[in-house]
């Protein structure tokens, strides 16, 4: 599924699909995917669970559009202290086709699973010279669904994270990564990976 490791590229899923998943560096979508089915036209200021307003635009895959959002002030979630609120997230709106819902389904319910056994974890550890205990796993934060002009969209919510690998490619100008930068994104994913296997037993 997508966003698990905190260093990834584009949207890709272990569910099966009649269409090839595809990854480009353009910074579009393009218009072609804005039809029944497909993605949900999402505008700047849209209000999405009653709760996420839409901010900018993050990023898109060939499943679905990432956008960052914060929490309405209307809200009866927001929480006035700023120290216990976080401020931004990434807000992921899928595809409405079915097999896009089902592939979505399926993350949430692994993402469920993982926030779980991170949350076990970090008890575990507590107390024990490891205070900032980090999985280096994506923490998702809410789900819900979506109605839209194009279909029912299955929205996720995460964490807000930094910028992808391809980001990091191309600020080197497509000339090789700096060694440092690589073995602390190699070290993260392994972290990632073994928590992955190692602790909520996915493989």
């Amino acid at each position: 599924s997508e966003k698990f490791t905190k260093h990834k590229l584009k949207d890709s899923s272990h569910s099966e699909s009649p269409e090839p998943i595809e990854f480009s560096d353009e910074d579009s979508e393009g218009q072609d995917g804005y039809k029944p089915g497909g993605y949900h036209p999402v505008k700047i200021g849209d209000l999405f669970g009653g709760k996420y307003v839409v901010v900018k635009k993050l990023g898109w895959g060939h499943f679905s559009t990432v956008w960052m959002a914060r929490y309405s002030h209307e809200s009866n979630n927001w929480n006035s202290n700023p120290i216990d609120q976080p401020k931004y997230f990434a807000l992921k709106v899928q595809k409405s086709a079915e097999h896009y819902t089902e592939a979505a389904r399926d993350e949430i319910h692994i993402l469920k699973t993982i926030r779980r056994k991170a949350l076990q974890q970090k008890e575990l550890l507590k107390g024990k010279d490891n205070p900032l205990y980090d999985s280096h796993v994506v923490n998702l934060v809410d789900s819900f669904d979506h109605v839209g002009p194009n279909g029912v969209h299955v929205c996720m919510v995460f964490e807000m994270l930094g910028c992808n690998l391809l980001s990091v490619i191309k600020r080197y100008d497509y000339k090789g990564i700096p060694l440092s930068i690589v073995r602390n994104i190699t070290r993260q994913m392994c972290v990632g990976l073994d928590f992955l296997h190692r602790v909520c037993k996915i493989i």
